[in-house]
């Protein structure tokens, strides 16, 4: 007797797709290292005072009426109110089609915001002094940086998203170049401000980069494979 074809079967994934995991979590670790480095040195290290100090005045160096101007602008666009606005219209974008993605895309931004908010708790780092800063000092602790980690996470998933395109190449790398000096642009903008420590920022980047290798890779791994 012939077996008949179980056509509930799941789908076939080769185990190749084990492999973005993998990369991911690798990565993952090794940009966790670099955030806990950071995190366990901020305050006594001679190398990371030092790299703040040195970062801080070379940027500060930069202050013009203009570069103001334009550091305020740039470091509205990494700030709750845009962010949560970006968010919300790019999962609704979305959400017809892509209802995991959008899923991820939620996690990916909201998961971000939520672990700086503990995370600066659990550091309690004051932010650089006020008499330095160009605006109002925030009332939240300063590590580490949630403007910077918020643009990360948008650029991350817009990047992504992109690769996954079917756009040209040359399109997809300016627009994956043009996401890369809009993240730089706002963590700058914080030093320059003076509101945060270059640490900060550097921590929120390797934590926000982390957090992406994992959520990319998981992706990546539970992506279906075309059936030859």
């Amino acid at each position: 007797m012939r077996s008949i074809p179980n056509a509930t079967a799941p789908p076939h994934r080769s185990p190749l797709r084990r492999t973005p995991l993998i990369v991911g979590i690798v990565i993952a670790l090794v940009c966790f290292a670099g955030f806990w480095e950071l995190a366990e040195d901020f305050a006594s290290s001679p190398a990371v005072i030092g790299f703040d100090s040195r970062v801080s005045a070379t940027v500060i160096a930069w202050r013009s009426p203009s570069a103001t101007l334009l550091a305020r602008a740039v470091t509205t666009t990494g700030g709750t109110l845009v962010v949560t606005l970006l968010t919300v219209v790019l999962v609704a974008a979305l959400w017809r089609r892509r209802h995991a993605f959008a899923l991820s895309a939620l996690v990916a931004i909201a998961g971000g915001a939520l672990m700086v908010s503990l995370l600066k708790d659990r550091f309690g780092r004051i932010r650089p002094p006020a008499d330095n800063a160009l605006v109002a000092l925030p009332h939240s602790l300063s590590f580490p940086s949630g403007h910077s980690m918020s643009s990360l996470c948008v650029a991350g998933v817009l990047t992504y998203l992109t690769l996954r395109s079917s756009m040209r190449p040359a399109a997809k790398a300016a627009i994956i170049v043009a996401l890369g000096l809009w993240v730089a642009a706002v963590g700058l903008s914080r030093v320059y401000l003076g509101v945060h420590w270059p640490s900060d920022v550097a921590a929120s980047w390797f934590l926000g980069l982390g957090w992406l290798a994992l959520l990319m890779g998981y992706s990546e791994a539970r992506r279906e494979v075309p059936q030859a």
